[in-house]
């Protein structure tokens, strides 16, 4: 991300196709929308909130509709449940 940036989360179930270079056009659902601040190659970024420190999610990428641009993420229930992960997070006290 462009350093820190802050976003109100809009939706809590997005669902769609977004286009992948090797697997194509991909439906992806349970996404989370919300109005942050991403440039191109964010994708994997953590998504977190800054005033706890709390892991909210992987940004997936944006979209534009009726000249809107929202920012995409996943959950972070959904990647350790997909992956089989633990995230670990570190705060500066």
């Amino acid at each position: 991300m462009n350093g820190n940036s802050c976003g109100t989360l809009l939706s809590k179930n997005n669902s769609q196709y977004w286009n992948d270079p090797v697997y194509g056009s991909v439906w992806h659902n349970s996404m989370r929308v919300a109005n942050y601040i991403s440039a191109g190659g964010d994708s994997g970024g953590t998504i977190w909130n800054n005033n706890n420190g709390e892991l909210k999610g992987v940004h997936k990428g944006s979209y534009t509709s009726s000249g809107v641009t929202y920012r995409v993420y996943s959950h972070v229930t959904h990647v350790q449940s997909r992956l089989g992960i633990t995230p670990v997070t570190w705060l500066n006290n």
